[in-house]
């Protein structure tokens, strides 16, 4: 039970490291720790983590431009999620599979996934989801010139994503509708949308200024504490070498006695009789 408890907690160890990676752009080191941390839950038989590892695998290879090998991961992560039920992740896992065929230019399989991710997160009532599926939409129906439709979709993720702060999506919503807009010829439309994008753009930039600070601060304890960790290992094994000396001495001098002890018996022997 104690080993199947260690490795429940390296597997989440490994997970987490490779979403902090994946966090810092470091792909090919976040998939090695989210193949690390699959193959132990393969080995624990946990669906849903088999799940969100293969998900999480899926993203990196969608980061590195591999749509292709994506989409196998993102499937693969599908069936185990229809297979436990896990709305949210089934959810999750179309909204994938649509952004990896809409990077391959195939929209309208692009549109099918998301709009079934639509109705799953309207569904079971999540925002953030309803959001980004509404932005995945109207980013598709753009690159299929259908503006109307984009627009549709991009004014219902901007009042949603306004209402729950979802500023990642909202600056693109914006940037996306201002280019609409001047393609348009629309004038004042363009300028309101290009100014809220101006000024949210200020707003994130400020902020991740910040974060990257915090994260700095996060490298630099997490290199520290490495080194504390190799410093604590080296002294441990110095004195566990020094402890194995010290053992071997004391057996040698032992055994030295003994012999002592039996030489001086063999001795007094010899010379009683």
């Amino acid at each position: 039970r104690q080993i199947l408890q260690d490795e429940v907690g390296i597997s989440q160890v490994y997970n987490s490291l490779g979403v902090l990676y994946m966090e810092w752009k470091n792909y090919n080191d976040a998939l090695t720790f989210f193949k690390k941390s699959l193959q132990l839950e393969k080995k624990l038989e946990n669906k849903r983590r088999i799940s969100d590892c293969l998900n999480n695998i899926g993203l990196i290879y969608k980061y590195n431009k591999k749509y292709t090998i994506a989409i196998e991961y993102f499937n693969r992560s599908l069936e185990i999620r229809k297979e436990i039920s896990n709305k949210s992740g089934i959810a999750t896992s179309l909204n994938n599979l649509g952004i990896a065929y809409n990077a391959l230019g195939n929209y309208i399989q692009a549109i099918n996934y998301y709009k079934r991710s639509l109705e799953i997160n309207k569904e079971i009532g999540i925002e953030q989801g309803i959001a980004i599926s509404l932005y995945t939409l109207g980013e598709a129906y753009m690159n299929t010139n259908n503006k109307k439709e984009a627009i549709k979709y991009f004014l219902e993720c901007q009042k949603l994503a306004e209402k729950i702060e979802l500023n990642e999506k909202l600056i693109f919503v914006y940037e996306n509708l201002s280019i609409i807009y001047y393609s348009l010829n629309k004038k004042e439309k363009f300028n309101e949308y290009h100014t809220l994008y101006n000024n949210l753009q200020d707003s994130i930039f400020n902020k991740e200024k910040h974060q990257q600070l915090a994260d700095f601060r996060v490298q630099y304890e997490t290199r520290e504490k490495e080194q504390q960790i190799e410093i604590l290992s080296k002294t441990n094994e110095i004195e566990r070498l020094r402890s194995q000396r010290n053992l071997i001495i004391a057996a040698i001098l032992a055994v030295i006695i003994i012999l002592f002890i039996i030489i001086g018996m063999l001795w007094y022997r010899k010379n009683k009789y």
